[in-house]
Parts: C-alpha cells; sequence; structure tokens
C-alpha cells in the first residue's frame, strides 16, 4: 500500500522491515517499545496500516525521510493519534 501526496510517498511497512529496525536499535530505546505492539508485528500474517505504519518517502530525491504510524485503530469516537518522525534535514 502506497499513498501519495504532491511532494511524499508514503509506504506501508512489513514487519521483516520493522523487526530489523528494532534489532538496530540500542538496548535502550528497544526496551522503551511495546511489548504488545512487537507481539502483533510478530504474529502478523501481512502488514496492516493500523499496526505496522509507513515509510515517509521524499518524492523529488527518492530518500526515505522518516516513518509515520497509528499508534492504534479508532477509538469509540473514531478519533486516532498519529506518531511520526521526519530527519531533521528533511
Amino acid at each position: 500500500m502506497q499513498l501519495h501526496t504532491e511532494n511524499l510517498t508514503l509506504v506501508l511497512q512489513s514487519s521483516e522491515e520493522l523487526l530489523a529496525w528494532v534489532d538496530g536499535l540500542d538496548a535502550a530505546t528497544r526496551a522503551e517499545i511495546s511489548p504488545d505492539w512487537l507481539a502483533r508485528i510478530r504474529s502478523s500474517t501481512a502488514p496492516h496500516p493500523w499496526t505496522h505504519g509507513f515509510s515517509i518517502m521524499h518524492r523529488a530525491s527518492g530518500a526515505t525521510i522518516g516513518s509515520c504510524a497509528y499508534k492504534g485503530p479508532p477509538d469509540a469516537d473514531q478519533t486516532v493519534e498519529i506518531a511520526y518522525g521526519v530527519d531533521p534535514e528533511y
């Protein structure tokens, strides 16, 4: 799944990509990751937008410049919280 804007492409991340990212983190940062989220990633059979999140790609350069994700599916009021990070140079 990909979502496109004028300047960005959001690419749904795979379980393998996310687990490799987690493995590359230092121990202190890795300890802050939700065990429930990791279990959902490890048990998923296919990437899902509510769980896996997206890589943010700069369309002009093709560079991956960050990531974004939902913190969970919509609540009873149909509200979602979005987490994101963009490399400072962008």
